[in-house]
């Protein structure tokens, strides 16, 4: 659960950065990774083995 939450306030962050520096396509594919990142986390975090 620690890690989702630390998921999301990356994708925020990074959302928030490139919102104010980044042109328009360069921010479509920050966020795009942004997102695979933070999907790759919580699945990843959520299959560990107990």
């Amino acid at each position: 659960m620690r890690c989702a939450a630390w998921a999301l306030l990356l994708t925020a962050t990074m959302l928030t950065a490139s919102a104010e520096m980044a042109k328009a396509e360069e921010t479509r594919l920050l966020i795009i990774i942004t997102l695979l990142l933070r999907t790759v986390i919580i699945y990843s975090s959520k299959n560990l083995p107990t």
